[in-house]
This record gives C-alpha cells, sequence and structure tokens, in this order.
C-alpha cells in the first residue's frame, strides 16, 4: 500500500509514473530501496510501467482497485499477482516477465448486482460516498486498459 516514500501513494500513480520530470526520483528510490520492482495499491488508477535505469530492467505495478472496477464498462477489480510461473494462458489483462519473474494484473471477478446493492444499503444516492463512488461501481471510471498496459520507459 503506498509508494517508496508514503501510504498515500501518489508518486506510483500512472500520472506520476507517466511523467518524464520523475524519472530521476523513481531511479532514486529504485537505488535506495535495491530492488528491481515495486508493487503498490493505493491510487485506485492502475499501471504497470518498465524502466531501464542504468543497466538494469525495473517495473512498479499498481492495481489500482481490488473491490471495484478500474477500467471504463467493466465490473471486475484488479489483483497483482508476482510469480516465477507464468499465469494461465488468457488469465492476465497484461503484464510482464523481467528476468525469472512474471508480473500479472489479473481480473477479479465478483458478483456485481450484491456488491451494488450493499454499497446503495450503507451509501445512499446523494451521500458523499455515492458521489464519489456510485458511478464508479456502476460502469467503471473513464479510463481504458490501454492507458494502463505496460510500456518501456
Amino acid at each position: 500500500h503506498g509508494d517508496a516514500e508514503s501510504l498515500s501513494g501518489w508518486q506510483f500513480d500512472v500520472d506520476a509514473l507517466d511523467d518524464i520530470a520523475q524519472q530521476q526520483r523513481l531511479e532514486y528510490f529504485f537505488s535506495m530501496a535495491q530492488v528491481d520492482g515495486f508493487a503498490s495499491s493505493h491510487t485506485c488508477a492502475p499501471a504497470l510501467r518498465r524502466f531501464a535505469f542504468g543497466n538494469r530492467d525495473h517495473w512498479v505495478i499498481n492495481n489500482g482497485a481490488a473491490g471495484m472496477p478500474n477500467f471504463a464498462d467493466t465490473q471486475f477489480g484488479l489483483l497483482t499477482r508476482i510469480s516465477t510461473r507464468p499465469t494461465r494462458a488468457g488469465s492476465a489483462l497484461y503484464g510482464i516477465k523481467t528476468k525469472d519473474v512474471f508480473v500479472d494484473a489479473l481480473p477479479i471477478h465478483y458478483h456485481q448486482t450484491r456488491w451494488r446493492d450493499e454499497f446503495l444499503a450503507n451509501w445512499p444516492i446523494g451521500s458523499t460516498a455515492y458521489e464519489s463512488y456510485g458511478k464508479r461501481i456502476l460502469s467503471g471510471p473513464s479510463f481504458s486498459i490501454a492507458r494502463a498496459t505496460p510500456r518501456v520507459e
């Protein structure tokens, strides 16, 4: 939960990961932590990015949200899978293989009608939570799978 400096996680948000001005800070994070990858789960917007700093391949994965949609017109959450074994063919939405590690984003399918009904029972239309999350729970945010998909930086 969070990023290399804070539980808030905003430095591993998709916009921060794609910001050229933040590349030096990311390189510093990897150098200080002495890791090849970071997994985050806080910002509600998923991303998987690769970075080549020095002679090494690095990555950051942010699953966005496990319990509500991450992409427009979808009704599933996301989880991060990091393994030395590949996923079953077709089970990952996107992923990378780096060294001997597979880093993948997998959908979490849940009973959408039940989730919606429980949400509305606790946070009815007009409540602050409904205003913040209602549309996302019903139809996903205006965010595409292509925006989360890895690219080499």
